[in-house]
């Protein structure tokens, strides 16, 4: 029998995947009494999925009513995409020429990922997770990790929400097409344009072009 942890991690990846996949969309009420019996969990692992979403800001508890999944802003996708830059911009301005050959080959292997998943969204977004993961390995910070981790999944949350019905229309080579590019500065220990490269790489998200800061010194 599975424990009440693994079901709530369960629960919570499954209410989190059907937000991903618009099936749940932003401002709409999530009953914990209906999801008990669509999914047929007891009450206590749901309960405290839902509790974990809340804690996460991906769903918001209205008493008396039930949870409502957090809508994401256009400001809120900037705010994310400058936390993101600062956090790996800062990294790599320390690190840009302490890259091994090995952690070169993983971020030429998860940018090949990235192109071998170009019409499938959710994997091309992982792999490109997995990149800029790669980015923050020789900072050897698990902090900085983490909170990678935590941005990028609120970006995937956003993505969804902007952009479900119109991926498309999008190009998904078009937002990594600057990672062979950021090898190479890396390879030739250019600081300078490793940085700007990983601007212009963050700066359009979707069709939400973001404004990031200037260089920092």
């Amino acid at each position: 029998m599975k424990s009440t942890t693994s079901l709530k991690d369960e629960i919570y990846s499954s209410v989190l995947e059907s937000i991903f996949r618009s099936e749940f969309k932003p401002n709409q009420i999530i009953n914990e009494k209906d999801l008990i019996q669509s999914s047929g969990y007891s009450k206590t692992p749901v309960r405290e999925a839902l509790i974990a979403l809340c804690n996460d800001n991906v769903l918001r508890s209205i008493p008396r009513c039930g949870y409502e999944v957090v809508r994401l802003t256009r400001e809120d996708v900037e705010n994310m995409l400058r936390a993101r830059y600062l956090i790996e911009g800062g990294s790599l301005r320390i690190t840009y020429n302490k890259f091994t050959p090995g952690q070169l080959r993983r971020l030429e292997q998860a940018d090949e990922e990235c192109t071998k998943y170009s019409t499938d969204i959710w994997k091309h977004w992982e792999s490109n997770t997995q990149f800029h993961l790669c980015l923050l390995a020789p900072a050897q910070n698990d902090f900085l990790q983490e909170v990678l981790i935590q941005t990028m999944g609120r970006l995937k949350r956003a993505y969804s929400q902007f952009f479900w019905d119109r991926f498309e229309e999008f190009d998904l080579s078009a937002d990594t097409q600057q990672h062979h590019h950021i090898i190479q500065a890396l390879r030739d220990q250019d600081r300078d344009g490793v940085i700007e490269l990983l601007k212009k790489d963050m700066q359009l998200f979707g069709d939400i072009r973001c404004v990031l800061p200037p260089y920092f010194d």
